[in-house]
């Protein structure tokens, strides 16, 4: 468990200065407190609406990118944006995702000094380790092979994986300080609507479209929404955080932020590296392209549920802070029947034109109709339970976490490598489905059990006082 993470029994009250409160008087407080002011309609709708759109726009990208890169170059494309993806998570170094939760709970406790000073640890961490894993893979790639356009495509994105990681962190900065419907519309609207528009302006700029031209319309967007999230971010930080000198926990927070880096990682791998082995194996390329088309159709509705849990992580820090977990559980529901709407009419979709959505990349793509379905199910299971992982972080239970999350992760590993040879990208998206929603209906069970023992052992201490 992180030092840093909040612990079952107790809470460290740090306020800037000196003066420190034991976990007992803010178990105290937190039951005299009125309870944390109700979710607005108007902000879920506006989360909901840019969560959509940003979703269309990132299918759009895949769209356009297909038509007019061709399948060659579409393969390049879309397997790099997905190691970018998976690459970035180590490179933001877990700073942004676990600021989601210190961020909040610190503007809680009033502990300005450790507000001022986690922000900068975090982006100086993101810096050095952005830079570092960069410098490294470039010259892996370059001293391997750096004349093919495969390696080329690789090579810009690599270079520019910085940018891409403080575009991720600043976002997640935002949306921990109570902006984030500002952070979703910058990074799910804002950011891929420029690279559509590069996209589609490559034809007239070129003869023929290339994967490391498209990669740079990718990494554009990143720079964009950096330019917007940092001064958005600077001018949220709390007047008291300003002024306060800035106290620093390097080495908790570093603990922490590798515990949360890691949990982002092994997601990025359980979720998206289904499509990289299909790549490695014996699967023919425009078969690769197909299960791209499946998975970025399929996974539509994970990217409106990132959205909308960022708004709801915050909350959930504040509630685990002060160890209210009865409105922890009137959380959950609220967003549990939020976002099975969504599920179900996202499968609605799939079910009856899912083969005319798979026809917008071109006629032969729908063939990867069963497999659209397949990972359609597995998403919207991920997508109904997503908050579960959240809140065993938040309440120390990372390892266990990430321990549970890596075995499954090399179970779809060995399924997919297994299923593709003989069923073909069908057997990747069942190797998808059969391993990540017993994963998410897991996680729901377990925080489930704790968040009611907990809620039991308060009512007994508050029954015991009066």
């Amino acid at each position: 468990m992180s030092p840093t993470t909040v612990s079952n029994d107790s809470i460290l009250l740090a306020v800037t200065g000196s003066t420190v409160l034991q976990g007992n008087v803010l178990h105290q407080s937190a039951r005299s407190d009125s309870k944390p002011q109700p979710l607005h309609v108007h902000a879920e709708l506006a989360l909901l609406t840019a969560g959509t759109i940003g979703a269309l726009l990132g299918y759009a990208v895949t769209v356009v990118a297909a038509r007019n890169l061709g399948p060659e170059f579409f393969n390049r494309f879309i397997l790099t944006i997905t190691l970018l993806g998976v690459a970035s998570n180590l490179t933001e170094a877990g700073v942004g995702k676990y600021g989601l939760k210190i961020l909040p709970a610190y503007k809680a406790e009033e502990a300005w000094g450790f507000y001022a000073g986690y922000w900068r640890f975090g982006i100086a961490v993101c810096a050095i380790a952005s830079l570092s894993i960069s410098n490294l893979l470039v010259l892996n790639v370059y001293l391997k092979s750096h004349q093919s356009i495969a390696s080329e495509t690789v090579f810009i994105g690599e270079l520019c994986l910085p940018i891409i990681a403080l575009s991720g962190v600043l976002s997640e900065y935002l949306m921990a300080a109570g902006r984030a419907v500002i952070a979703t519309v910058t990074i799910r609207v804002i950011a891929p609507l420029t690279t559509l528009i590069g996209l589609e302006l490559l034809p007239y700029l070129f003869e023929q479209p290339t994967a490391p031209q498209a990669i740079t319309c990718y990494v554009i967007g990143s720079v964009i929404a950096s330019t917007i999230c940092l001064p958005l971010f600077l001018k949220r930080i709390p007047q008291q955080a300003k002024e306060a000198k800035p106290v620093y926990r390097g080495g908790r927070w570093l603990f922490s932020c590798i515990s949360f880096a890691t949990f982002g990682f092994l997601m990025a791998w359980l979720l998206q590296m289904n499509l990289v082995i299909a790549g490695i194996i014996d699967v023919p390329e425009d078969q690769v392209a197909h299960l791209a088309a499946a998975m970025q159709s399929g996974c539509l509705v994970m990217l409106v549920a990132k959205s909308t849990d960022k708004y709801f992580q915050p909350q959930l820090s504040k509630l685990i802070t002060k160890k209210q977990w009865q409105e922890s559980i009137g959380l959950r529901n609220q967003r549990h029947q939020f976002v099975a709407l969504g599920n179900l009419l996202f499968l609605g979709i799939i079910a009856f034109f899912g083969r005319n959505i798979l026809s917008i990349y071109g006629p032969g793509y729908v063939d990867a109709y069963p497999t659209l379905c397949w990972i359609a199910v597995g998403a919207c299971f991920w997508t109904q339970f997503s908050m579960a992982p959240a809140f065993l972080n938040f309440i120390g239970l990372t390892r266990w976490v990430n321990t549970i999350i890596a075995i499954t992760a090399v179970a779809m590993t060995g399924l997919t490598a297994w299923l593709c040879p003989t069923m073909g990208i069908r057997g990747a998206g069942i190797a998808f489905t059969v391993t990540v929603a017993p994963l998410a209906v897991g996680f729901a069970l377990w925080a489930n059990l704790l968040v009611f023992r907990k809620s039991e052992r308060l009512a007994r201490l508050d029954y015991l006082e009066s």
